[in-house]
């Protein structure tokens, strides 16, 4: 009887684990999901720096300047890095998010 009882608790504690995890999973996509649908934001300062951001609408990396202060998160220093985080992981998100 113990033991029956040990092999369900297991069950249950492997299911709640799941569960737990598939969450963290989803809500890390989702908050990549909605960084990388921000504008692309200059900043406030004077300087021209090139830099990439996501176009959601066109569904591709694009050059733009960045001042070198404020703006948003979505902004990359270059095309690689721009593409691994939005473009990879765009496969990713539930259909109900796209």
């Amino acid at each position: 009887m113990v033991r029956v009882s040990l092999v369900i608790l297991c069950l249950v504690l492997e299911v709640c684990a799941l569960a737990y995890h598939q969450e963290a999973v989803f809500h890390l996509i989702k908050q990549r999901y909605e960084l990388c649908r921000l504008p692309a934001k200059t900043g406030n300062c004077r300087y021209n720096i090139h830099a990439w951001y996501y176009n959601h609408v066109t569904k591709k990396c694009e050059r733009f300047y960045y001042s070198g202060c404020g703006g948003n998160m979505n902004r990359f220093y270059n095309s690689f890095r721009c593409e691994d985080f939005c473009i990879e992981y765009r496969n990713l998100i539930p259909y109900e998010m796209k």
